[in-house]
């Protein structure tokens, strides 16, 4: 056999196996191996971008609600000194 018929026999050979690695079952699962971890890895991306607006809103939610309770509890104090007078507290002593 010449070295030329040697090489298309090598090349075959190689082309064979080539085929049957394509169409083996191992090569599907590593396919669908791959695209599960692309799926997961962009699953993870997916769930720490909400977690990241949801801990946005819930910052915003606790600060308007500190908001409301240091402003109602403001409102609060500021109308009983209004309420308070020289005049009451006399009333209030006697």
């Amino acid at each position: 056999m010449s070295v030329s018929g040697k090489n298309v026999t090598h090349r075959n050979w190689i082309d064979t196996l080539s085929d049957i690695w394509k169409t083996h079952p191992v090569a599907r699962i590593q396919k669908l191996a791959d695209k599960s971890i692309k799926n997961y890895q962009n699953e993870i991306k997916s769930q720490a971008v909400l977690k990241f607006w949801t801990d946005i809103e819930k910052a915003k939610l606790r600060n308007k609600l500190y908001s409301i309770h240091f402003n109602g509890f403001a409102e609060l104090v500021n109308i009983y000194f209004l309420c308070i007078t020289p005049f009451s507290l006399l009333l209030h002593s006697g």
